[in-house]
Order: C-alpha cells, then sequence, then structure tokens
C-alpha cells in the first residue's frame, strides 16, 4: 500500500475525531472543487475522507453506516485499476476489519463478495426510479412508478431495454416537438408565441420540414438507421436478464449488517446511476437510523433529482444521518443542485475548496463579517497549498464558535465566532 495514501487516511481521521463528536446534525457536506482534495506529499481522495468518517461516527454515535464508494470517480488515482483498487481494498481491511465490504455492480472480476439488493427496495423507491429512468430514456418522457411496483427482476430488465432502446418514428417526432415548446418556455408560452398568423405559419413549415426529416431519417437514412440498431443491441446489452440479475434479487434477503457497510460500485454513471436510490433504500430497509455516506454524487448532468432524493432522506427518515462528498466543479448550476449544496453546508460541513458558482451557498445566510472572512481563507488556504500545506474550512451551526480552519496535519489554526443568527 502506498505510504502516501495510507498517510492521507490516518490524517483525516485525526482531524474528523475532533469534528464527529456530537449528535445534532443530521446532514454533515464533505465540499471540494474536484476529487484531487491533495496531492502533495500526501494523497487524499473522497474514499478516505468517507471512509475515515465511516469508522470516527460509528464509534462515537454507535450508528450502522452504509458506505457507498465509487470505483468510476474521477483524478488521477484510478480506482479502476486492479493496483489502486487493491490498495483501496488493504486500506480499508486495515482500517475497517470487522466492516462488511460488498460490490454492487456487473464486474466478475473482483474478489468481494457481490451486494444484491432486493426488487422490494425498487418498489420502495419507485418514486425516484421512475423520475430517474425518464431523464435518460430517449423513448419516454415521463414514467408511472406504478408501473414498478408489480415487476420481478425480468420483468424489470425487460422495461429497461424496452425504454432505453431506440425511438419509433412515431415517438421521435412527439419528443422533438415536447422539446421545442420546451425551450419556448413550456405550453402557455409555447401557445402565446404563436400568437400571430405569420408566427404560426412559419412554425408549421419548420415543423413540416422537420417531420420529413425524421421520417427520411427513419426510412431511408443507412447510417441512422445503423445507429438505432445500435442503440437496440446496446439497450440490451446494458439491461439483459442475464445483466441486472447481478445486481438486483427477487428474494428478500439482507445483505446489511450491524457495523459499517462498505459498498464498491461502478453505478454513478448514466448506465446504472437509477440504482444508486436502491442501494440506499435497502440499507434503510435494514437501519432506519443509520448513517449514509457517499463518496460521490451519482451522474449531476442526468441525475440531478437522484442527488436531490439523497440530500433529502434525513428529511423523509427519523434518525437518517446523511454525509455526502460533493465535487462541486462538476455540477450544473440548476435549482436541485443549488438546494442540495444548500442543504449539504447549512449544518455541518468540512469544505476543501468550491466552484465559485455555489460560494454563495456558504455565507448567503451569513454576515458580511462572515462573507469577507471566507473570501480572505480561501485566498490563505490556496497560498498554503501551494507551500505545500492542505487547510480546509469547518462550518458547524450548532456551535457557538461555527467557523473554522483546520490544517490536515495540525489541526485547529484559527476560529471564528457565530456572529449571525440562523433565518428559519
Amino acid at each position: 500500500m502506498s505510504e502516501t495514501y495510507l498517510k492521507g487516511y490516518e490524517l483525516a481521521e485525526a482531524r474528523l475525531r475532533d469534528l464527529v463528536t456530537a449528535n445534532k446534525w443530521s446532514r454533515f457536506g464533505i465540499i471540494s472543487y474536484d476529487y484531487e482534495l491533495f496531492t502533495n506529499e500526501t494523497l487524499l481522495y473522497p474514499e478516505q475522507v468517507c471512509m475515515a468518517f465511516s469508522k470516527v461516527a460509528h464509534k462515537t454515535l454507535g450508528k450502522n453506516v452504509l458506505l457507498v464508494i465509487n470505483l468510476n470517480r474521477k483524478g488521477k488515482l484510478s480506482l479502476n485499476n486492479p493496483e489502486t483498487f487493491d490498495m483501496l481494498l488493504k486500506l480499508v481491511n486495515k482500517k475497517l476489519p470487522e466492516a462488511n465490504t460488498m460490490y454492487f455492480g456487473v464486474r466478475e472480476d473482483l474478489n468481494v463478495e457481490r451486494l444484491l439488493a432486493s426488487m422490494e427496495s425498487v418498489k420502495e423507491a419507485a418514486d425516484i426510479v421512475a423520475e430517474a429512468l425518464a431523464a435518460i430514456s430517449e423513448k419516454v418522457r415521463k414514467i408511472k412508478p406504478e408501473k414498478l411496483k408489480n415487476m420481478n427482476v425480468e420483468d424489470f430488465s425487460n422495461f429497461l431495454v424496452k425504454i432505453m432502446g431506440p425511438p419509433s418514428t412515431l415517438k421521435d417526432m412527439s419528443m422533438r416537438l415536447q422539446k421545442g415548446i420546451e425551450k419556448r418556455g413550456g405550453a402557455t408560452k409555447f401557445i402565446a408565441s404563436m400568437a400571430s398568423v405569420t408566427r404560426l405559419i412559419e412554425y408549421l413549415l419548420t415543423g413540416a420540414k422537420g417531420f420529413f426529416i425524421v421520417i427520411k431519417q427513419h426510412a431511408f437514412d443507412k447510417e441512422f438507421k445503423e445507429k438505432l440498431k445500435e442503440k437496440e443491441e446496446e439497450a440490451k446489452s446494458l439491461y439483459s436478464y442475464d445483466v441486472i440479475g447481478k445486481m438486483l434479487a427477487d428474494e428478500e434477503e439482507t445483505p446489511f449488517r450491524e457495523g459499517v457497510n462498505v459498498v464498491f460500485t461502478d453505478c454513478f454513471g448514466r448506465n446504472y446511476g437509477f440504482l444508486i436510490p436502491v442501494i440506499i433504500q435497502e440499507f434503510l430497509r435494514t437501519f432506519n437510523e443509520g448513517i449514509i455516506v457517499l463518496d460521490d454524487l451519482p451522474q449531476p448532468d442526468v441525475y440531478s433529482k437522484v442527488i436531490q432524493w439523497i440530500v433529502n432522506r434525513p428529511d423523509e427518515v427519523e434518525g437518517c444521518k446523511l454525509a455526502l462528498f460533493v465535487p462541486s466543479a462538476y455540477l450544473p448550476t440548476v435549482e436541485e443542485c443549488v438546494d442540495s449544496v444548500r442543504k449539504m453546508v447549512s449544518e455541518k460541513c468540512i469544505v476543501f475548496d468550491m466552484n465559485s458558482d455555489f460560494f454563495h451557498t456558504l455565507h448567503e445566510r451569513a454576515s458580511a463579517t462572515v462573507h469577507a472572512w471566507l473570501y480572505e481563507k480561501f485566498f490563505e488556504m490556496e497560498e498554503k497549498r501551494r507551500e505545500g500545506e492542505c487547510y480546509f474550512i469547518h462550518h458547524d451551526a450548532f456551535e457557538e464558535v461555527n467557523w473554522e480552519v483546520i490544517s490536515l496535519r495540525k489541526g485547529k489554526i484559527e476560529r471564528l465566532r457565530g456572529i449571525f443568527r440562523r433565518i428559519f
């Protein structure tokens, strides 16, 4: 195991022992700009911080923990490489020797017990799974959650193959028209924009042209038809019963145990990101009052609603706590993501760096003094990074001293008292 990688974990654990001491918080944000928190003489990546958090939180708060680690996370130190995965696995075995370690995904080459989530968890999370599937399908724009509630694994596989395949000619035209309406601001604005006869004729001619383009593509364009065939085969390959059966089961068995449960997965991307809520739901079916720790987000550009669902678990499930790593550079500035970041920094968080588009979420309820202090500290943190030091900001809304600058090596450096009241 790399000494610099081990050192990064040990320093993170030492700092978190001082920070994860109270039980008041429901959300703990771990915020960074990207996935490389520090890569000088010490290597620090999201999985080390989240592992350390899981260990400390379980020991301090006495709650069961679900830690989900993304094997496809970005960064120079790829966890998909057999050598780096072996290094990660050795770290888990060394620092979390009693953890229940599993893999969730379609790979066959990992020497780790496989996690099979039950279809019952798909049904219980049907609302968000249906919304997530509609977001990535080119064939449907809306899915009724009720459709998922009477399926077994084979039914679900067949359904996925169907909705993830290429659209028919009629469906293609319908969806292109719908997208056109949405670009004009929705149905009401669309109708208003067609108020003049000239505009209406212009649109109808444009629509007719688009209609014939679609017909031509589907009927006569050989290259286009080949792409549709490829899309159909891809859907069968990704969502066949043999593949989905590696992640889901009809039987209800409890895969999680008391203590820390570590799940390695490569399902955070577009193809399988809709299953991340299923893993979480499977855990919550066993341990309602547990702690969920994720070292990444499902692909934000398509799964912003899933991210919002994850962030809202403490509100929806009594006794549930959430710790979430947020690589803010990869988040679109859509309402769901801004709201999610806002919630993850509102109670308790540590911030290594941050996309400037989300900086206001840190101080929007604070005084101008806090605003100015944060700006100053971010500049200082960058200077220290160039000197080979890793600093981060700690915020705790429940403490009198609720803003601190902390050195990864040395501990607390500077503190700012809470001089503003929270607005509810």
